[in-house]
């Protein structure tokens, strides 16, 4: 698009999606023998701002898909989970980062908000928190939306699942619980995996990291209330997460004050 020549321009503001053009004209050289009505309406052009839309200048982000791997989990304590993943890219299919994308979904749980990467690429997790069926998870950005589905269906066979995951017994005392709890585990080292233990508050938020003690086959964790700024949080319902390589459980937890 180009813009017409304007007489007397002299500034150019941007406000927004608003192009402003600032114009003046000297009207010492107008001839007296114009109409006194026409003079009048000459000086009034002095005071007019022109406005003009310049959409076509600035590039919009847009969410171009989502998608959910394995699109399939069990009913297994969260022995298993996908990851959901979306784009987030500009008009010109370049990756966006640093975009904000926000997650939600009608039955189980994950983490509700993700930043995109250098690849345009924001992730989350969703895991079942007790319901069975079709999960439809949804991505928004920029005021899209796109939705996928993960279907929650029983395992086959429950002890074969327990023996591959090498956490089991997870469970916390007392809970609920003031001012701290103690959180346990069995934990089978055949595999050798890397353990790490996070806290969720109930918008999904990671608000702790917690070191994991190993005593053989058995591990604890204590959590007093605090976040990683070693601040007291406050009364409800909070998530612990316990993750060993690809393997991850959840489980629920009540702070009352």
């Amino acid at each position: 698009m180009t813009l017409m020549k304007v007489p007397g321009l002299i500034g150019i503001i941007t406000l927004d999606q608003i192009l402003i053009l600032v114009c003046y004209i000297n009207f010492n050289n107008i001839s007296n023998n114009r109409p006194r009505k026409k003079e009048r309406e000459m000086k009034t052009f002095l005071i007019i701002v022109m406005l003009v839309t310049f959409g076509f200048l600035s590039a919009e982000n847009h969410l171009i898909w989502i998608t959910a791997d394995p699109d399939t989990i069990y009913f297994d304590n969260n022995a298993t989970y996908s990851i959901i993943q979306t784009y987030v890219a500009d008009d010109n299919n370049e990756p966006v980062a640093g975009a904000n994308v926000y997650f939600d979904c009608d039955i189980g749980n994950l983490i509700h908000q993700a930043t995109t990467n250098a690849n345009g690429i924001a992730e989350t997790e969703f895991w079942e928190s007790g319901d069975l069926g079709v999960a439809t998870i949804s991505a928004a950005y920029n005021g899209e939306y796109l939705t996928t589905q993960v279907t929650i269906i029983m395992p086959v066979s429950v002890e074969e699942r327990e023996i591959i995951s090498p956490i089991s017994n997870l469970t916390n005392y007392p809970n609920p619980f003031n001012p701290s709890t103690t959180i346990e585990f069995d934990f089978s080292d055949e595999q050798n995996e890397q353990i790490s233990m996070a806290i969720y508050n109930s918008k999904g938020q990671k608000i702790k990291e917690l070191p994991v003690i190993l005593s053989g086959v058995e591990g604890s964790v204590i959590w007093n209330g605090t976040d990683n700024s070693n601040r007291p949080v406050s009364s409800g319902v909070y998530f612990y997460r316990i993750k060993a390589g690809k393997f991850e459980q959840t489980r629920k937890m009540l702070l009352m004050k």
